[in-house]
C-alpha cells in the first residue's frame, strides 16, 4: 500500500485510480489514516464490509452453461459478478456447492442481463493468462454451448486467495478438459516463481460425484464411464497445487477397463501438455498433499497407485466404502483388487510418514446391509453361524498366503479398521498384534453386527493380544451402530453386547499384567455427548459420525492410562443419541 503522504499529495484523479488498486485487505486501515482519506475510500469500505458479511463462502453450480438443463445458474452469477467487480475474487475463500451466500446482484433485471449477457465473460476469456490466443475462440464456443466445464474453469482462473474448494460432478456434466488444464497451468505457473496466482492459495478441494443411475451393479456404459476417468484425472491434477493439502473424493469407482499407465499418457492428452512443454516439469513434481479422504468409493489399486505416482509425504488416508463397493476390496476372485495390494501401494509411496489410516465402509452402508441381510436371520441361519463359530474359537486361525500387516510402517499412530477387513482370506477375523506397528496409540474397530454372538465371536478374535506389547497404545474403540429398524426381535441387543463386553475387557487386561485394583469401570452417557452436539451442520466434509470430535472421550481421562471401551449409537443422523462403556488402567 503506498504511504498516505505520497498519495495526499498527488491529484484527486490519481488518487481514485490507486484506490481502486488497492488489495481489500488494506482498505480498513487506509480508512483510519486521516479524514480526507476515510471520506476518499468510503465507497470502497461499504462494499469490503458487504463482502465480508458472506464470510468467504459463496456457492458454486454446474460447470457448464444450461447442459442438458442442468442448473449452472450460481455459478454463471458469480463468473459474471466477478467480470462486472474483480475485486470480489479476493473475498471467495470457500467455494462450496451446499451453501447460498446472499444475492450477489441487488437488483433482478442486472441479475438477468448478466446471465444473458456473456460479453463480460467473453472479455475474461480474452484476459486470461492461462488461456492461449489460439485457444480463446475455442474457449469462448466452449462456455456458450456447455462443453468441457468451461465455465467452472474460468471462475477457478479468477481465484486467488481461495483456501477450501468443492466441486458437484455429474456424467452429464462434462469437466473434461478444462477444468484439469486450468488447474495444471495455474499449478505451473506458481512453480516457475510467479507469485500470488490463482488457485495457489487452495489447501483442500472435495470432488462430489453424482451418478445419474445406480452405481456400480449395472457394467458402465456411454459418457458414464468416460467421465469417470475425467473425475480420476482432475484428482490426479488438483496434487500440483502448491499449497493442496487435503483431497476428497465421494461416491466415486474406478471401472475395470482403467490401467494406469494408458491412464497417465491420457491424462497428459488431457492436460495437452507435449513433451517440450513448459508445464511437464510438474507432471514429475513431489506433491505436498497430507491427505486424502475416498467416501462411499471404489479406488482400484491402479487407480490409487496413480493417484499417489509422485506422492512421498502422504500422512492419512481413509477410505469409506459403500455396501456396493467393498467386495472388490477383498474378494478372493480378485487378487489384484485385495487390501494386500493397496497396504503394499501405500508401503512404496508412504511408508515412512503414514499416520492416518481407516478402511472402513460408511455406516449407511452397513444399515442397508443389516435391513437386506442380517435383520432377522432365519433359525436354520442362527444354527450354521453358531456352528461356524464354535469350530472356529477351538481351532487355530488358518493364515492366508497375503494377509495385510502394517508394521512396516514405523510412525502410523491411528487405526480405524472394519471387522470384515480383519477376515482377509480367513474365516476368523486375525488378531490385531498381527497388524499393528509399534508405533500405534489409539485403535477404531467397526463391529456394526446385528446379532451379540457374532459380536462375541470376532472381538474375541480380534482382542486374543497383549496391550502392553505396544508401548505406545493409548485406547482401543469399537464401534457399534443400532438403528432401530434393524433390530425387531430384540430388543436388549445392545445390553447384551455390554453384558459380554465388560468382562471380556476385563480378563484382557489382568491377563496383560494390569493390576485388578487399578481398573476401573468407565461410562460415558448420552447428555456428555449430547452437550457436544454441534448446533449446526455444515461440515464442508459432510456427515459421518466418526468424523467428529465430539465423540472423543476427555483426553486427560487417557493421561498415564490404557482405554478400551464401546461407542453405542443409537438411531440415524440427526435422530441418534451415543453412550460409551469401558475399563481405564492405570499404567504403571
Amino acid at each position: 500500500m503506498p504511504s498516505s503522504s505520497i498519495l495526499l499529495s498527488l491529484p484527486a484523479e490519481l488518487q481514485n485510480l490507486i484506490i481502486d488498486e488497492i488489495c481489500p485487505g488494506d482498505i480498513p486501515s487506509l480508512s483510519a489514516t486521516c479524514k480526507h482519506l476515510h471520506d476518499l475510500v468510503a465507497p470502497r469500505l461499504a462494499e469490503h464490509k458487504r463482502f465480508l458479511a458472506y464470510q468467504g463462502r459463496f456457492k458454486v453450480g454446474r460447470s457448464n452453461i444450461h447442459q442438458h438443463g442442468l442448473d449452472s445458474q450460481p455459478t454463471l452469477e458469480l463468473l459474471a459478478f466477478i467480470a462486472a467487480r474483480p475485486r470480489l475474487s479476493w473475498y471467495v475463500r470457500d467455494l462450496t456447492s451446499c451453501y447460498r451466500p446472499p444475492a450477489l446482484f441487488e437488483k433482478e433485471d442486472e441479475l438477468l442481463q448478466a446471465l444473458h449477457n456473456l460479453d463480460s465473460i467473453n472479455q475474461l476469456v480474452r484476459t486470461c493468462r492461462f488461456i492461449q490466443e489460439r485457444e480463446r475462440g475455442h474457449w469462448i464456443e466452449s462456455i456458450r454451448d456447455g462443453k468441457g466445464g468451461a465455465l467452472l474453469a474460468l471462475l477457478l482462473g479468477q481465484l486467488h486467495g481461495s483456501k477450501h474448494l468443492q466441486i458437484p460432478s455429474d456424467y452429464q456434466d462434462p469437466i473434461s478438459p478444462f477444468i484439469a488444464q486450468i488447474i495444471a497451468r495455474c499449478a505451473s505457473r506458481s512453480y516457475g516463481g510467479y507469485l500470488d496466482q490463482p488457485l495457489s492459495s487452495l489447501e483442500s478441494v472435495n470432488i462430489s460425484v453424482a451418478s445419474g443411475r445406480p452405481r456400480p451393479r449395472f457394467p458402465c456404459v456411454g459418457n458414464e464411464d468416460e467421465h469417470q476417468q475425467n473425475v480420476l484425472i482432475l484428482f490426479w491434477t488438483l496434487t500440483f497445487l502448491p499449497n493442496i493439502k487435503h483431497l476428497s473424493l465421494k461416491n466415486y469407482y474406478t471401472h475395470d477397463i482403467f490401467e494406469q499407465e494408458e491412464m497417465f499418457d491420457t491424462a497428459l492428452d488431457v492436460l495437452n501438455i507435449g513433451a517440450f512443454d513448459p508445464t511437464c516439469r510438474i507432471v514429475n513434481k513431489p506433491y505436498r498433499l497430507k491427505s486424502i479422504e475416498l467416501r462411499s468409493c471404489r479406488m482400484l489399486p491402479r487407480s490409487l497407485s496413480f493417484v499417489l505416482r509422485n506422492c512421498k509425504g502422504l500422512e492419512s488416508l481413509k477410505y469409506f466404502m459403500s455396501f456396493e463397493h467393498r467386495t472388490p476390496l477383498y474378494d478372493p476372485s480378485r487378487y489384484n483388487e485385495r487390501l494386500p495390494t493397496v497396504i503394499e501401494i501405500l508401503y512404496s509411496h508412504a511408508s515412512s510418514s503414514l499416520k492416518t489410516l481407516a478402511i472402513a465402509s460408511e455406516p449407511e452402508s452397513w444399515l442397508e446391509e443389516q435391513v437386506q441381510y442380517r435383520s432377522v436371520p432365519s433359525q436354520e441361519e442362527a444354527d450354521e453361524l453358531r456352528a461356524a463359530m464354535e469350530y472356529w474359537q477351538t481351532h487355530e486361525i488358518v493364515q492366508p498366503d497375503r494377509f495385510w500387516t502394517l508394521k512396516d510402517f514405523p510412525v502410523l499412530t491411528h487405526l480405524m479398521v472394519d471387522v470384515d477387513v480383519m477376515y482377509g482370506d480367513s474365516y476368523k477375523p486375525a488378531p490385531l498384534s498381527t497388524v499393528l506397528p509399534m508405533s500405534i496409540e489409539q485403535v477404531d474397530i467397526l463391529a456394526f453386527s446385528t446379532t451379540p454372538d457374532q459380536y462375541s465371536f470376532e472381538i474375541s478374535s480380534l482382542l486374543s493380544f497383549n496391550p502392553l506389547d505396544f508401548p505406545h497404545l493409548q485406547s482401543l474403540y469399537i464401534w457399534h451402530m443400532a438403528h432401530f429398524t434393524t433390530m425387531p426381535t430384540d430388543p436388549r441387543h445392545i445390553e447384551l453386547m455390554s453384558e459380554h463386553s465388560i468382562p471380556f475387557f476385563k480378563s484382557i487386561l489382568l491377563e496383560a499384567g494390569f493390576e485388578e485394583n487399578k481398573i476401573s469401570q468407565y461410562h460415558l452417557g448420552a447428555e456428555y455427548f449430547e452437550k457436544r452436539r454441534p448446533k449446526t451442520s455444515t461440515d464442508f466434509e459432510g456427515l459421518w459420525p466418526l468424523d467428529r470430535q465430539m465423540r472423543d472421550i476427555p483426553s486427560a481421562d487417557a493421561v498415564d492410562h490404557f482405554v478400551i471401551g464401546v461407542y453405542y449409537e443409537f438411531g440415524h443422523w440427526a435422530d441418534y443419541s451415543i453412550t460409551f462403556d469401558g475399563l481405564r488402567a492405570r499404567i504403571s
